[in-house]
C-alpha cells in the first residue's frame, strides 16, 4: 500500500527533519529519519527505518510556480 501526500508551505515554515519525524510518528507511522536529511535540498528516494524495518519514501522540495498557486 502507498500514500501520496502533497503539502504546500512557506520555506520559512519548513519543519526540520526531527520535527518531520515527530509529526509522522504522531500520525501513526513510527519512523526514524536520518538526522542529516536536508528538508530543503533533498530530492528523490529517502530511506528510513519503520518499526525496525528498512523502508523509504519519495520526497521532493520545490518552489511553487504561478499556475500551481492559482490552483490553490
Amino acid at each position: 500500500m502507498s500514500y501520496e501526500v502533497i503539502m504546500f508551505l512557506k520555506r520559512a515554515n519548513m519543519p526540520s527533519s526531527k520535527k518531520w519525524e515527530t509529526a509522522i510518528t504522531e500520525a501513526g507511522f513510527p519512523v526514524k529519519l536520518y538526522p542529516d536529511f536536508d528538508v530543503e535540498l533533498h530530492t528523490g528516494f529517502l530511506s528510513c527505518n519503520v518499526q525496525g524495518e528498512i523502508s523509504g519514501f519519495e520526497y521532493n522540495s520545490a518552489n511553487t510556480d504561478d499556475s500551481e498557486l492559482n490552483e490553490l
